[in-house]
């Protein structure tokens, strides 16, 4: 088996999953967060676009706390309001209000 060291610059590289949260004003973007799921931690990372840097440093939520492993997979309701969450460890399926981060 061969095993890679995985940087967080790396993340989006080796098949992390990654959404776009897109509030929309009117047609133009207001506001956008990057959501991205560490299966490695069972975290889920949201940065913000605003902020969107190298160095930036995103919201930390745990979601070993609900039961699931290795959070692989996200895709957001029709209007953006939930997220939800595949585990392909546990095959759990989380389903995340976008607004407050409740499961």
């Amino acid at each position: 088996m061969i095993r890679h060291r995985v940087g967080f610059r790396n993340l989006l590289a080796v098949g992390v999953g990654v959404a776009l949260w897109l509030v929309g004003a009117s047609g133009a973007f207001a506001a956008y967060e990057v959501w991205v799921l560490d299966q490695g931690t069972n975290t889920l990372l949201i940065y913000g676009g605003d902020t969107l840097a190298a160095d930036a440093q995103p919201e930390k939520i745990d979601l070993a706390p609900h039961g699931g492993a290795k959070p692989h997979m996200i895709l957001f309701s029709p209007q953006h309001d939930y997220a939800f969450i595949a585990n392909i460890g546990s095959g759990h399926v989380y389903i995340m209000r976008a607004s407050d981060r409740t499961v």
